[in-house]
């Protein structure tokens, strides 16, 4: 059996081998993401029992295994405990609270989409999960800039909704990526919220995009100490490149951001998301045209989604 094993793993090629330096984090609920990390990929909890278990990805596509999670958590539900970093870097996504953990088994059925294993998160009770002591880990992404991927599906148009967040409408320091509600399926905030204060008297990039909803892969790089206000965004959904709202002009915040990281949601339950997230990573560098395609890709093949 081991050799099996072996044998079906040596074929494995990672959707992020190829990013080189610059990888902060890179989180998947469902595949391992680089060859070069052997570890596990997520820790369910069993809701009948509270027994917890990590499972890890196996085969030519580093995949998760549904069937083994809907056996593990039988006919209930199973919420995730941690998403590991498979950066190297440690950052595991974890939620010790019971009541806000995302699932990924519910009623004995393994949450899926575009036939991989997903996290279901319900905005009326706001799940989400955190990086702990991150508040200045990112900061990068409001000051220098950098790039971060992911792969989500929202239930409605409705609302605003965080996919990935280290910003508070108290402070207004920090960034977020997510939905801006209505038509604005993937928006970008830096050191800003909507007409907020900006912090320290500087404006700092906010954009917004439109086109496509559903099940997609976004992919943005931010840059938001720009001379040039185009500049400070690009965006791509399904392969698509979006059309930036950027009215910002000044100076980004260099203070550290409001929150640690969280996704799902801010730290505080506010915008919570309301569908599923599959993959994020963050880097602290703009992906290359070449690494995107690749990405964007390879994500589309695994998960079911059409690429341009």
């Amino acid at each position: 059996m081991g050799l099996l094993l072996l044998m079906g793993d040596s074929g494995f090629s990672g959707a992020l081998d190829a990013l080189g330096t610059g990888l902060e984090s890179a989180w998947s609920v469902g595949r391992r993401l680089r060859s070069a990390y052997s570890g596990q990929v997520i820790r369910v909890r069993r809701g009948s029992d509270n027994v917890e278990q990590d499972f890890s990805g196996s085969g030519a596509l580093g995949a998760v295994d549904t069937a083994a999670i809907q056996t593990f958590c039988g006919a209930g539900n199973g919420q995730l405990v941690t998403i590991y970093d498979q950066s190297g870097l440690s950052r595991n996504l974890t939620q010790s609270s019971t009541t806000i953990q995302p699932l990924v088994c519910e009623s004995g059925v393994a949450v899926t989409q575009g036939g991989r294993l997903a996290a279901k998160f319900v905005a009326a009770t706001a799940h989400r999960m955190g990086v702990a002591s991150s508040t200045a880990t990112y900061n990068f992404m409001h000051t220098t800039g950098g790039s971060c991927a992911f792969v989500a599906s929202t239930n409605d148009t409705a609302g605003t909704k965080r996919i990935v967040n280290t910003q508070t409408g108290s402070t207004l320091a920090g960034w977020s990526i997510g939905d801006g509600g209505g038509s604005e399926v993937l928006s970008v905030f830096c050191g800003r919220i909507g007409g907020g204060t900006p912090v320290n008297g500087n404006s700092v990039a906010v954009q917004t995009t439109s086109s496509i909803t559903g099940h997609r892969i976004g992919v943005v790089i931010v840059d938001p100490d720009n001379g040039t206000a185009a500049s400070r965004f690009s965006g791509w959904v399904n392969g698509t490149a979006t059309t930036p709202n950027n009215t910002e002009t000044g100076t980004p915040a260099t203070e550290n951001a409001g929150t640690d990281l969280t996704i799902g949601a801010a730290a505080s339950a506010s915008f919570p998301h309301d569908g599923t997230i599959q993959e994020i990573f963050i880097t602290s560098n703009a992906i290359s045209t070449a690494n995107r395609d690749a990405y964007e890709s390879n994500a589309g093949t695994f998960y079911g989604i059409t690429v341009a």
